[in-house]
């Protein structure tokens, strides 16, 4: 994780903001118990950038992790 940490931060504010907009037009009321969607959020918001980060370290040609991700 240490590692990967500039990419977390630069890919957390877009990924929490597209997923919290796509739950809200999913699910109108979820967020009235939002102790339930909170985990969740912060599960998939530290590993959604890191399997992103992992597959794009896989591409060799062109380099583009080491732009996207820092």
């Amino acid at each position: 994780l240490g590692k990967r940490a500039y990419g977390l931060y630069l890919t957390n504010l877009i990924l929490l903001d597209l997923m919290t907009t796509l739950l809200h037009n999913l699910v109108p009321g979820i967020f009235t118990v939002y102790y339930l969607v909170l985990p969740v959020l912060f599960y998939l918001t530290i590993q959604i950038p890191i399997w992103i980060m992992q597959v794009t370290e896989r591409i060799r040609k062109p380099p583009i992790h080491r732009y996207v991700f820092g």
